[in-house]
């Protein structure tokens, strides 16, 4: 079945020639992932006006940077698209513009955005999501105690300043954190760009805070939000958001790892290829998390995600990759660093551990009554 990367390379046509797509929104949000180095401005830097945009095929022929799939958590299938995107008649030509990468330990940030100025006049502004580092998953993390995190506060500042220097009709989308980071951003500049707004694209980007939801929950830009998931979709359904429907996309892969978008099928008509709903699976987990979270007030939730986070930092890892290095080592400061917490934390957490159990218990009884009585899923 095809996917992103055959999608680029079949479509040939321009974007003067063929309106944007919701695939087309994906492959940008799939891109944001690389570091164009080189391209790097600050938000102080856009404020002065300082555009310099290149092409994408121009970027490229100048040679990739050494870091330049660094953050990507599937090398392999990025190099592909790459490829393809250097000698793509729809895409080579897209200008890069406003490359802000921005990483921060003290405050667990973990930002990064691009602009693609498209030949339609339009421009679609682009969030990276979480890439391969731990501060990137911890801060989506942090998303259900605090309320804004600093990628959502840099977000809303990055499209401000876009909107003020480009003056063209905006696209905002990403994938995962960034897909929450282009909603949260439209949201909180609606009042001053909404009518140039075209739509926003949210591809398996969590939820919000109940504090941001109940904010925007009746807000009229919940209506250009396009919305996808996968099939088994976990990501994308954590925390609250005020979406009437998703656009439910078939995938390769199984469970969580279909939050890859190298996995999403594209149909020959280069459409996502639409599944008839959530998984059984992710229908459990999702009602069982939902549960799990309400039961905990912010407090419990930030000392059981810091307590966690605590273990990893114990490892000396940095990224997910570290991990594979020396792994009997790291698991043994893992291990060790469990023991160091406090007896309160350790009592703490197989609280949460046993009261997560016991969501999944009800759950599971709940769902399968449903099944057997015919009831609908709400």
């Amino acid at each position: 079945m095809r996917n992103i990367i055959d999608y680029t390379w079949d479509e040939n046509r321009t974007f003067a020639e063929k309106s944007f797509t919701e695939v087309d929104s994906l492959v940008l949000s799939q891109l944001s992932y690389m570091n164009f180095t080189g391209l790097e401005t600050s938000l102080e830097g856009m404020a002065a006006g300082n555009l310099a945009p290149v092409s994408l095929a121009e970027f490229l022929e100048a040679g990739i940077p050494d870091d330049f799939f660094k953050q990507a958590v599937d090398e392999k299938h990025n190099r592909e698209l790459i490829s393809v995107l250097r000698q793509s008649h729809r895409f080579a030509s897209v200008g890069l513009a406003y490359y802000v990468n921005s990483f921060d330990v003290d405050t667990e940030k973990q930002f990064s955005a691009l602009t693609f100025l498209l030949e339609d006049g339009t421009a679609y502004v682009a969030f990276r999501g979480t890439d391969a580092t731990f501060i990137g998953w911890k801060e989506d993390f942090n998303m259900a105690f605090m309320t804004p995190i600093p990628s959502q506060e840099e977000a809303a500042d990055y499209l401000r300043n876009v909107h003020g220097l480009i003056g063209r009709p905006l696209r905002i989308g990403g994938h995962s954190k960034g897909g929450n980071l282009a909603v949260y951003a439209a949201l909180r500049c609606a009042d001053r760009m909404e009518q140039d707004i075209i739509a926003v694209y949210d591809h398996d980007g969590p939820g919000f805070h109940e504090d941001i939801h109940r904010e925007f929950k009746d807000h009229p830009l919940w209506k250009k939000v396009k919305a996808t998931v996968p099939h088994a979709s976990i990501i994308g359904m954590l925390l609250h958001n005020n979406l009437a429907e998703y656009t439910i996309v078939g995938s390769r892969r199984v469970g969580i790892l279909q939050h890859d978008p190298f996995s999403w099928k594209i149909s020959p008509e280069g459409d996502f290829v639409v599944a008839d709903g959530l998984s059984p699976d992710a229908v459990v987990f999702n009602r069982t998390m939902e549960m799990w979270l309400s039961s905990l007030d912010d407090e419990g939730r930030e000392r059981f995600i810091d307590a966690l986070y605590s273990v990893v930092k114990a490892t000396g890892a940095v990224t997910f990759q570290d991990l594979t290095e020396d792994i009997m080592g790291k698991l043994g400061s893992a291990l060790a660093a469990i023991k160091e917490l406090d007896p309160d934390t350790r009592s703490f957490i197989r609280r949460l551990v046993y009261e997560w159990f016991k969501a999944a218990v009800v759950t599971i009884k709940d769902f399968a009554t449903r099944k057997i009585t015919g009831e609908e899923d709400s």
